[in-house]
């Protein structure tokens, strides 16, 4: 099956390599790392710098390495930072002056990914620990760390109670079922409990602790377990991951789901999940958490939830609520913190706060902190409303901190739910080391601590939070914490950093660089769960847009087109169209580059959405305004040439010839741009194009190139997808061996990376080749599960194929209704699909099975086929089998004019096995042709 490629919107043409001069291209160095960009580049640099001691330092060969990884850096704002730091080690480890890797015109720089990595390479002490960093950070595609962060801790508390009683409740629940809920109010302390349970259960390192957020979706819990396994030595499930995401296949959670609970069977673990009230009306997660509750049952894995209400998979009245503490254990935090009252004080203050451990932290801290706690005491027994008491209490906790510590609070509140690092808060709240704050912060148990891959992390719990942003900030000071916040992050390592600054830019209504932060990593916050989160986001901006400058509503329909692009295509026209209208409103102004950039990329993507719906005329349009918007040398003007040269091909309407020009053009341009992304779609593109104009020998060179850079770039759907439609031109050439190890080959790395189109696209091509070679046995299991993949997958465009397949085998079986019904399914799902090849190659099927039973239905299915077909292979395969019906009808002077035809394409094309057909039905022709037809030579 030949599959013809518009732009794929997926390959992020920004990761480029520009020209570098010098006496050698770091293309040379970038093309021995599959799927290399700025860390592989950067890590080949390195690795040439290091070289394990085995030979001396190529300082040359860095040189150009690393300027290649910088080249790659993207397009807009840096996301990177400075790393002297890292160059001043491994100056003092090597002695050498290293710096001269990096020349005096470009950034000293690298992908923020790496950063992650320098406390360690700073803290490294020999050339083997620093190797093996470079190696470990290096080798990912698209800028991102091919291995997994270091899994969230639970919560550390300074106060854990050994709440016996309930403890011991719960143990036994989760020993016998293998799973518990906490439930109960907030302030009751699950979180602090599931966290005692955990401990007790299992060591630290194989405690799962996952605290989920409103909006997170399945894929982000699956991302999570997949790191937990990945980093315990169960690598399956995160490789998949991350092949997936780095060849923009659409996240399937079913594609991991079974594999993540096996993997879970052999682990001896403790699943932590927490706050699951914010996420359990999703479907899919609920579905999962109760698939995973099932799998686990008979394991060593143990399951824990905190929620504030019992989840809908579990029947009311499995466990209790967690309700208040025990006199016991309140007289036992009294003691702990050395608080010391009369038993009938600490039995009053217990019964009033009916035991919440919330109220019950907050009074101890308000006690030890004032100097008349009989006052404080007093007015705390007056408070009979749980607002008041709430509210009294965090009054008392605010008054009794310092400026540095109610800075802290307000800037802990500020990341709204979200964990700070220090260098983080020390950003937000301007202080050089936060440390001492956060360490008494943490001591009076007001701040909670997880250890989290780039080291401790802190949080408040929600109740002080809403207290602090309701009651304590002002409008001013939130927004300029809101701005702080926003520029930390973007300069972090975290992965979500861009989105996270997104959101602080929002609350500190700087819209439009909410915008910009927003769009950069759309496509990967779908991939990793973060989908419903970003489409949210977006449309609080969308509200709270409406009075911002008419620039910065341009740019909310660009992203909110960018982000909807995969998600909902009609949304996104919608919005496209909405910034197009913004934009034509705009004065005219030559030198606005903003806005002429804005209508180049909105007029490509409408074109490319539009040409996808087959709406020609709209999308031709659209392209050719973008095009006179962009230099005709840029890889942008190539990005348009690549759909509009689709357009004119595939529309009836088009200029075939203008079409093959786009393309030759744009491949010239990335061939000058050294853009390998856009050779690799171009060159497909221009194969399947030679394939069905007759020129097969150039087809079969553009398609082994695309192959070879696929190959190179460690892109390997393309790579499959180009593998298909060599395998096809193969096939019909009659070369059966190589067709057959292209289509196995492709089969192979669908099933393993989950290409599930891919893989139906394989599977049916490769019984296309069994039945044309006789082997009808082969080809049934074959159609069997494409059958069932398409039908999973919604693969409409691939069912006509299949259905012919069927046919085909009925026919040779003798069931010819079931043979007829097949071919009618075939031809109506290509008319469905509105594909006139199909349409073709379907009639020609059905005409074969009506040859059995109505010869003349038969004559007038074969000459409709003939009619709709324009590919010369398909035609003269129409023909030939038009004429072996002919034949059997003793019209043999009418099959003769059909066969001579057909005989001069098939031996022009060189197909093989089509022709040699056809000779054995011309010398049946030649008994009995007289003259006016030449014989066969």
């Amino acid at each position: 099956m030949r599959q013809r490629d518009l732009w794929p919107e997926d390959i992020d043409v920004r990761w480029r390599l520009t020209a570098v001069p010098g006496p050698k291209h770091p293309s040379a160095y970038l093309e021995r790392v599959k799927g290399s960009s700025i860390g592989a580049a950067w890590g080949l640099g390195l690795l040439h710098l290091l070289d394990f001691g085995r030979r001396p330092i190529d300082l040359s060969e860095s040189r150009w390495a690393v300027t290649g990884a910088l080249a790659l850096l993207p397009n807009g704002r840096d996301e990177v930072r400075p790393v002297s730091g890292y160059l001043r080690k491994l100056d003092a480890v090597m002695g050498a002056n290293l710096k001269v890797i990096i020349p005096a015109a470009d950034r000293p720089s690298v992908h923020k990914d790496w950063l992650s990595a320098l406390p360690r390479l700073e803290s490294a002490s020999t050339i083997e620990e620093i190797s093996t960093l470079v190696t470990t950070y290096g080798s990912s595609s698209d800028g991102r760390s091919a291995q997994p962060s270091r899994p969230l801790s639970p919560p550390h508390y300074e106060d854990l109670l050994d709440r016996a009683d309930v403890l011991a409740y719960y143990r036994e629940k989760v020993e016998t079922l293998h799973f518990v809920v906490i439930t109960g109010i907030p302030g009751t302390g699950k979180t602090v409990l599931a966290t005692l349970l955990a401990h007790q259960l299992t060591q630290p390192d194989k405690i799962f602790w996952h605290r989920f957020q409103e909006q997170d979706a399945l894929a982000s819990l699956i991302w999570a377990l997949a790191g937990f396994l990945a980093w315990h030595g169960q690598q399956g499930v995160w490789q998949q991951l991350q092949s997936s995401r780095n060849m923009g296949e659409t996240f399937d959670p079913e594609h991991y789901i079974h594999s993540l609970i096996e993997m879970l069977r052999h682990q001896s673990s403790v699943l932590c999940l927490d706050d699951f009230h914010l996420v359990d009306m999703d479907i899919g997660i609920n579905s999962f958490v109760k698939e995973l509750r099932s799998g686990l049952a008979q394991s060593a894995t143990r399951l824990i939830m905190t929620s504030q209400r019992t989840p809908r998979f579990v029947p009311e009245g499995t466990f209790k609520p967690l309700n208040g503490m025990s006199l016991p254990e309140t007289r036992q935090l009294f003691a702990r913190h050395h608080l010391v009252l009369s038993d009938p004080d600490v039995a009053s203050i217990h019964n009033h706060l009916h035991g919440n451990p919330y109220w019950l932290t907050l009074a101890v801290d308000a006690l030890k902190q004032s100097l008349d706690q009989s006052s404080v005491m007093n007015r705390l027994l007056e408070k009979r409303d749980p607002e008041d008491i709430t509210h009294y209490l965090q009054e008392q906790t605010n008054a009794s901190l310092s400026a540095d510590e109610r800075a802290m609070m307000c800037a802990l509140t500020v990341l709204r739910g979200d964990s700070g690092t220090k260098e983080i808060l020390a950003a937000i709240t301007l202080q050089s080391d936060p440390t001492p704050v956060l360490e008494r912060l943490s001591e009076r148990s007001l701040v909670r601590v997880n250890e989290g891959y780039t080291g401790k992390q802190y949080s408040l719990h929600d109740l002080l939070r809403v207290f602090y942003d309701q009651h304590v900030l002002e409008d001013g000071e939130r927004q300029s914490l809101h701005r702080r916040a926003a520029s930390s992050f973007a300069d972090s390592s975290d992965e979500l950093a861009n989105f996270k600054a997104a959101q602080h830019c929002y609350h500190a209504r700087d819209y439009a660089l909410a915008l910009e932060y927003y769009a950069k990593d759309a496509r990967m916050l779908i991939d990793i769960g973060r989908g419903n989160a970003l489409q949210q986001g977006l449309e609080d901006v969308d509200r709270a847009y409406q009075q911002e400058i008419r620039q910065a509503q341009i740019r909310q329909c660009y992203a909110m087109g960018a982000a909807l692009r995969y998600k909902s295509p009609d949304r996104a026209k919608e919005r496209l169209a909405q910034g197009l209208d913004l934009l034509a409103s705009q004065p005219p102004d030559q030198d606005n580059a903003f806005v002429q950039e804005m209508t180049g990329h909105m007029h490509r993507m409408y074109g490319a959405l539009l040409t996808e719906n087959k709406e020609y005329s709209r999308a031709l349009s659209h392209l050719e305004q973008s095009l006179r918007v962009w230099s005709a040398e840029s890889d942008a003007y190539a990005d348009v040439l690549i759909p509009l040269a689709n357009l004119h091909i595939e529309s009836e309407e088009g200029d075939d010839d203008y079409g093959f020009q786009c393309y030759e053009r744009a491949l010239a341009i990335y061939n000058q741009t050294g853009n390998d992304w856009g050779k690799m779609a171009v060159l497909h593109n221009i194969g399947i194009e030679h394939d069905m104009a007759g020129n097969w020998e150039r087809a079969r060179r553009c398609l082994q190139q695309a192959i070879q850079l696929a190959e190179q770039r460690g892109a390997l759907l393309y790579q499959a997808q180009t593998e298909l439609s060599l395998g096809t031109l193969r096939m019909n050439q009659g070369d059966d061996a190589e067709a057959t190890v292209l289509f196995e080959h492709v089969i192979e790395v669908a099933r393993k990376y989950h290409y599930q189109t891919t893989l139906v696209a394989g599977l049916s091509s490769l019984a296309d080749l069994k039945l044309r070679s006789g082997d009808t046995a082969a080809a049934l299991p074959l159609l069997r599960e494409a059958q069932t993949l398409a039908y999973q997958e919604q693969a409409r465009d691939q069912l006509a194929e299949i259905y012919r397949g069927w046919a085909l085998v009925s026919l040779v079986q003798g069931n010819l209704v079931e043979a007829h019904e097949h071919a009618q399914e075939a031809l109506r799902t290509a008319q469905e699909n509105q594909d006139r090849a199909e349409q073709g190659k379907s009639q020609r099927v059905l005409a074969r099975v009506l040859a059995a039973t109505d010869p003349a239905q038969a004559i007038t299915a074969f000459e409709a086929s003939l009619n709709i077909l324009s590919d010369r292979y398909e035609h003269a395969r129409t023909a030939t089998e038009f004429a072996r019906t002919l034949l059997s009808l003793e019209q043999h002077e009418r099959a003769h004019a059909l066969l001579q035809p057909a005989h001069t394409t098939f031996a022009n094309l060189g197909a093989q096995r089509d022709a040699a057909v056809v000779e054995t039905l011309l010398a049946a022709c030649n008994v009995h042709v007289t003259t006016g037809l030449s014989p066969l030579i």
